[in-house]
């Protein structure tokens, strides 16, 4: 399974911060910053478009999830990420994850390690 984490609002050094996290902690199988095309006015490798996690069997799955939403949940920079896994996405504010008391926060690691997990399309 492949899961795409991009930033909707919030600045690419974050999302840096957030591979690098992803990296050492996940137990994913790959985590690839991928970027936009650069084009003929913009020299190097363009614009940061989003993260790429490979996702290896046995759970990896959920720990990339938590990993995720920890880390949302713990930066001081306020950002928006799209999470898309098979055929769900899931809009993310940093903001909002905070708020969270622990059972919503519950609720949201399951539904989006389900989709993760099993590529589900049923609702969260």
């Amino acid at each position: 399974m492949d899961l795409h984490i991009e930033l909707v609002e919030g600045s690419s050094d974050a999302l840096r911060r957030l591979a690098t996290q992803l990296r050492a902690n996940s137990g994913a199988d790959r985590v690839e910053l991928v970027h936009r095309p650069g084009d003929a006015e913009h020299l190097g490798a363009g614009v940061l478009d989003f993260l790429s996690v490979v996702l290896g069997a046995g759970g990896v799955g959920t720990v990339v999830v938590a990993q995720v939403l920890g880390w949302l949940r713990s930066t001081s920079t306020v950002m928006t990420l799209s999470v898309v896994a098979g055929a769900k996405r899931f809009e993310l504010k940093g903001v909002d994850i905070r708020q969270m008391d622990a059972e919503a926060l519950a609720a949201l690691v399951a539904a989006m390690s389900r989709a993760v997990e099993q590529g589900s399309v049923d609702d969260a």
